[in-house]
């Protein structure tokens, strides 16, 4: 080894040294690496937000919902008819079935603990949100009790609203005027 490589080599050794010492700038650790990243996480943040701003108008449109129900329908006999007809001809039976329309959807929604035992509650008697209830055997009966409280208080002079707002504990819409 001549004198002058040796000299290259001691000048290489002192720069390493000197590169050791010297703090290196994130460029001349990473070099152009970390600009890439920043510059694609930034295009993708971009388009993200685009597809939102384009988009987040759609999501609060009005859209119409169609729901089809299948319901199996039955045929009803000429005397049926006129026997409920002739039924409701009374004004006690009248505001009766408007109870029981309202409270049960028509036997539809009848009371649950009723049901689970093989009773009816379709017209909300007894039911005072206590834990207590009353069950009736059949609809007629309970029908039979219902048109015996509308009579008895239409009896002290109630009329058919106050009826209504009696019966409902004031929950039904004809209360609330």
């Amino acid at each position: 080894m001549n004198v002058e490589q040796k000299v290259e080599a001691a000048k290489k050794q002192l720069n390493q040294e000197e590169l050791k010492q010297r703090k290196l700038t994130w460029r001349e650790r990473f070099g152009t690496f970390p600009i890439l990243w920043i510059f694609l996480i930034g295009v993708i943040t971009g388009a993200v937000w685009a597809f939102v701003l384009i988009n987040a108008p759609k999501f609060f449109e009005e859209r119409t919902i169609t729901i089809i129900n299948t319901v199996e329908a039955k045929e009803i006999e000429p005397t049926q008819i006129e026997e409920t007809v002739v039924q409701l001809q009374s004004d006690t039976e009248r505001i009766a079935d408007v109870i029981w329309t309202r409270e049960s959807s028509r036997g539809i929604n009848n009371y649950s603990k009723c049901e689970a035992i093989g009773k009816v509650n379709g017209i909300g008697y007894g039911i005072p949100g206590n834990g207590k209830y009353q069950c009736f055997e059949s609809h007629a009966e309970e029908m039979e009790v219902l048109n015996k409280w509308i009579e008895d208080h239409k009896a002290q002079g109630m009329s058919e609203t106050e009826l209504m707002c009696h019966y409902s504990g004031s929950n039904y819409s004809i209360c609330k005027v």
